[in-house]
């Protein structure tokens, strides 16, 4: 429960400290005395955006200070474990400080944390209804958020939400991959037409040098003859080489010294060895006179070459080669990106199914708590004053324009919270049938079950009277002061009803010191409430409204 609030330099809020009591607190005063500011002032510890422009004049900063006692708060303590901050005398301090030069800190018993972990910590501990947050009400997204508070799946949906939006992603991903493929599918072809082209042509500069050097030599195939035939003819004609040896050695065999011995034997080995060279000089005649269509043939892949080289290399050999390479690596790429989008197409497919799933246990949990809210709520409509009215809260499957049943960001479910007023009236959307005052019981007694559920044990309610008096007002003073038997209950109020139910009841006023206005704030004794709440009666203290004023206190004493 919140101890104790203390508040310095905030605009007209000077130098203030209140105790809170345990149970229900009301906080009163003449319009245009503060209460607004004491509001703001608690937003700052429930983590709300700070305003440089509420530090008091003349003062650098401004300073606003929270002691809780935590009591039996398991949620808190673990998160406040998790960040490392002492909580070994049971209370906890939240300090706010607000300066001139837009700098703000934040601290929990002296341990520096951020706005978003403020946040953390006061949603387990504190619950304030805004002054006009009933209509709020009236919008379908906030009724879900309630229901799902109910059901207690608001890190589910969260999470649900976060994949939602991952899927998304994805398939924006995949969009843009389609479309990309589509507008690269011409180029695509194109590039593998040019691969396989110039692969069947397996080009290479060694292959063109040799084929350059086997047309010239092919086109000069008469000279070649020529000179062929004429080594033939020095070599085995009736007056070559060989014969011509052949003929030596038969003269050196009539001598029959060993100098001519010596000197057959080497004429021996020298026929042979023309004799292989003549042979030798046969083989490559075939070679370098070729087939008949061996010309065309090579000229043939040299055109190609040359129409290749003029189609893709912009006439160079080195051109086409670096072509062919580029293009090698952009099929590649293209296929990995092929690869890529059959890998993302099956992340979606198991992601949808995943969502899905989770959907239908969503729904489920929403219907179930659906049922049990209503059932809650019937029973507790009566206590402000709302005995024969209905609440519906309606969970239907999210459809589209076409009428088809789709998934959204927080699942696959549309909730509405339908109301009647009176018995024989038929349910209809909550923000077209309940009126302001209406709006506000509900919301007062949704609180109430979600109070009943959730750890918060402080509820503050900022003129939650907005739109009743009267009987209504007395009924959900008596629903108020139920409610601060289980809860502490802070509640901001201009009605006396309300007030007279409270057990405890602080004054906002304005007051001049040294001709500087500010903000006090003060607990009142029995006899100052008996003044207060005839004031708030009738705008007197005269005796008649002092003796309704007493009336109204004694009534809830017992």
């Amino acid at each position: 429960m919140l101890q104790e609030l203390r508040v310095k330099n905030y605009a007209l809020l000077d130098q203030v400290s209140v105790i809170f009591e345990h149970g229900f607190t009301a906080l009163t005063g003449e319009t245009g005395a503060g209460k607004s500011l004491l509001v703001n002032a608690l937003g700052l510890l429930l983590g709300e955006k700070s305003n440089t422009q509420f530090i008091r004049h003349g003062s650098e900063e401004a300073e606003v200070i929270g002691v809780v006692r935590l009591g039996d708060h398991p949620m808190v303590r673990a998160l406040l474990s998790d960040l490392d901050i002492d909580v070994g005398d049971d209370c906890l301090e939240l300090r706010r400080v607000v300066r001139v030069k837009g700098n703000s800190s934040i601290y929990a018993n002296g341990a520096r944390i951020t706005r978003e972990q403020l946040q953390e910590i006061s949603a387990l501990l504190f619950d304030m209804h805004g002054q006009h947050e009933h209509q709020s009400l009236y919008n379908q997204e906030n009724q879900r958020l309630l229901l799902d508070r109910v059901a207690k799946i608001q890190e589910d949906v969260q999470l649900f939400s976060q994949q939602f939006t991952l899927l998304r992603t994805k398939k924006e991903q995949l969009k843009l991959m389609r479309e990309q493929a589509e507008t690269d599918l011409a180029d695509r072809i194109y590039r593998e037409k040019a691969y396989e082209e110039i692969g069947e042509l397996k080009p290479s500069q060694e292959e063109k040098d040799e084929l350059l050097a086997r047309a010239n030599q092919l086109e000069n195939r008469e000279r070649i003859q020529q000179t062929l035939q004429r080594f033939h003819a020095m070599m085995r004609g009736n007056s070559g080489l060989i014969l011509g040896l052949k003929e030596a050695r038969h003269l050196l065999k009539h001598l029959e010294d060993s100098e001519s011995r010596e000197l057959e034997k080497r004429l021996e080995g020298a026929i042979l060895e023309v004799e292989d060279v003549s042979d030798s000089f046969s083989l490559l005649q075939d070679t370098l006179m070729g087939s008949p269509d061996e010309l065309d043939r090579v000229q043939a892949k040299l055109m190609e070459y040359q129409r290749l080289e003029k189609k893709y290399g912009s006439g160079h050999l080195a051109g086409l080669l670096k072509y062919y390479q580029d293009i090698e690596i952009e099929l590649g790429e293209q296929n990995n990106a092929e690869h890529l989008q059959v890998e993302l197409e099956s992340e979606i497919e198991a992601l949808e199914q995943e969502l899905r799933q989770k959907t239908l246990v969503i729904t489920q949990q929403r219907e179930s708590s659906a049922r049990y809210l209503e059932e809650e709520m019937e029973k507790l409509l009566g206590e402000v004053s709302l005995p024969h009215a209905r609440l519906v809260v309606s969970v239907a499957p999210r459809k589209n324009r076409a009428g088809d049943r789709v998934i959204g960001s927080t699942g696959a479910d549309e909730v509405a919270f339908l109301f009647s007023a009176n018995a024989g009236e038929p349910l209809k959307p909550l923000k077209e049938v309940a009126s302001g005052g209406e709006s506000s019981r509900i919301l007062l007694i949704l609180k109430s079950v979600l109070a009943s559920q959730e750890e918060v044990d402080c509820l503050i309610f900022d003129e939650i009277d907005t739109g009743i008096g009267g009987e209504v007002a007395v009924q959900v003073a008596k629903h108020m002061r139920r409610l601060a038997q289980k809860k502490q209950v802070i509640c901001i109020t201009h009605l006396a009803s309300i007030a007279a139910a409270a057990q405890s009841q602080l004054k906002i006023e304005k007051e001049v010191v040294d001709d500087h206005t500010r903000t006090n704030i003060h607990t009142m004794t029995h006899e100052q409430r008996v003044e207060e709440i005839a004031r708030m009666l009738s705008g007197n203290t005269g005796d008649h409204a002092l003796e309704h004023a007493r009336s109204l206190l004694n009534s809830h004493d017992g």
